[in-house]
């Protein structure tokens, strides 16, 4: 006769699930980048459509394919955490642009100016156009 501790030792182990939890979703080294880069196109798309500059189109060309490097790359279970990381460049990169576009004090606003560029270029470098 099977004691009681026995029953419930492998009652017990009966209700874990075959195997280990799932580790968190591996994922490619430029996920973060191109979540990156697509939130700051996208600030700078909507920048330059708030002043009706004609590069809007090129940029938005330039969205739409880091858009879809980041589709190829993203793995289904961390789209949530990737849609923030775009969220957040483009929110900061949208605070580059006003504080350049906006800003009284001129050095600051250069300095925004150059920084708001210097990241977008990053993005740019890694699509072949």
């Amino acid at each position: 006769m099977v004691s009681l501790k026995t029953f419930f030792v492998t009652l017990s182990l009966s209700l874990l699930p075959a195997t280990a939890p799932a580790e968190p979703a591996t994922t490619h080294p430029m996920l973060d980048t191109f979540a990156g880069c697509a939130g700051r196109l996208s600030a700078l798309m909507q920048h330059q459509w708030l002043f009706a500059d004609p590069a809007a189109r090129e940029t938005e060309a330039r969205r739409a394919d880091m858009v879809a490097l980041l589709d190829a790359v993203m793995p289904v279970r961390v789209g949530r955490e990737v849609l923030s990381r775009r969220t957040a460049a483009r929110s900061a990169h949208t605070a580059l642009l006003t504080r350049a576009a906006f800003n009284e004090d001129t050095a600051d606003a250069a300095w925004a100016r150059r920084r708001a560029e210097a990241e977008i270029q990053l993005c740019y470098d890694l699509v072949l156009r």
